[in-house]
């Protein structure tokens, strides 16, 4: 990923901590480790007590909101720096068809008021609004989900038939979004914001081409000054605190 390898160039030592067991192309380096499975704030103290950390970055998705309070938590308990790392936003101005949710409730009812096939790209952890929103409508949902255990549950718990699952890791070219909402007749994809990393240009750009309606669930605001969203500013972040040792890059993949 593009903050280790900076930091590793840097020869700054990182720790990358991974939530999940999907596959993480690394660049080869001696200074990158990688460790997996969930933590909580506990075993996230425990883990900087272990390693020596000095400074916590936290590049978990923008919706993960309980992985960076936690983050943010352990790092002040254990008394270092922590800095988030803000994933830049897409350019939205100029997409037609595009709604704007601000949760996913809303963007479940805003997706069936369309009364056609939906398409989610949201992630495990919030089926369950489109879910029973699409049951009281009737319409037919699909879900592209990460292939893992993880999803998996998610998808017997919101009680949805794996054949409407599409398990898959991105990146997504605006392709192979395409030839999903064409496969599947959908008519409205619903997605999060999560900036270019999570794909959203390729998926704005299938629903352009398809005349497909997108509902996308706002992130919550951050204030600029809790992060940065560059390396060179998380560079000079990092020598204001004084870095010289080990860095614990939490990065959570969606």
């Amino acid at each position: 990923m593009t903050i280790a390898a900076a930091l590793a160039q840097a020869r700054i030592p990182v720790l990358i901590s991974m939530a999940t067991e999907v596959p993480l192309e690394l660049p080869e380096s001696a200074g990158i480790q990688l460790r997996r499975g969930r933590l909580n704030q506990s075993g996230f103290e425990a883990l900087i007590r272990e390693h020596g950390i000095v400074a916590l970055v936290d590049a978990a998705h923008p919706f993960a909101l309980e992985a960076h309070a936690t983050a943010a938590a352990a790092a002040q308990n254990a008394g270092i720096p922590y800095l988030r790392w803000l994933r830049p936003p897409s350019r939205l101005a100029d997409h037609a068809g595009l709604h704007f949710a601000s949760s996913h409730y809303q963007a479940a009812r805003m997706a069936t008021a369309f009364a056609r096939p939906i398409l989610l790209t949201v992630g495990s952890r919030n089926l369950m609004p489109y879910v029973a929103q699409a049951r009281c409508h009737g319409l037919p949902i699909y879900v592209r989900l990460l292939p893992c255990e993880e999803s998996r549950t998610a998808l017997q718990q919101a009680g949805l038939d794996p054949a409407t699952a599409i398990f898959a890791r991105g990146p997504f070219s605006m392709e192979d979004t395409l030839e999903l909402i064409q496969r599947y007749n959908i008519g409205v994809l619903v997605t999060k914001e999560s900036g270019a990393a999570g794909g959203v240009p390729e998926k704005l750009e299938a629903c352009a081409t398809s005349g497909c309606t997108c509902v996308l669930v706002r992130r919550q605001e951050v204030a600029l000054e809790t992060g940065c969203s560059t390396i060179s500013a998380l560079l000079a972040w990092l020598a204001g605190k004084g870095v010289a040792g080990t860095v614990f890059n939490a990065a959570v993949q969606m």
